[in-house]
């Protein structure tokens, strides 16, 4: 038996603020992050069962920071969500990195 994969969107919103809480405690409310290009696995290739096949492509942490200051200087719905879920992964990756022990 497989484990439910229903997300609560405000399950997920408290855990990240949980955890945002706790970065900002220990590193501060601004972060410098280390990086700029990065390898990632495109989302349609994520349930690959051959790693030799899967394409990375690469994703840059630069773009993804300004692309969170766009959205967030926006107004109205989100064009496309998929690219800016994107791009907000590409942060927390970085973020990740930054707090390895």
């Amino acid at each position: 038996m497989s484990a439910p994969t229903t997300l609560v969107i405000d399950d997920l919103r408290r855990a990240l603020d949980r955890v945002l809480d706790d970065v900002a405690a220990t590193l501060g409310d601004r972060v410098e992050l280390d990086g700029g290009l990065y390898w990632q696995v495109p989302v349609d290739e994520l349930g690959s069962n051959d790693p030799d096949t899967v394409d990375l492509t690469a994703g840059d942490l630069v773009d993804d920071l300004e692309t969170m200051r766009d959205l967030l200087a926006s107004t109205g719905p989100t064009p496309a969500l998929w690219h800016e879920l994107n791009h907000l992964v590409g942060i927390l990756r970085a973020l990740e990195a930054r707090t390895l022990p």
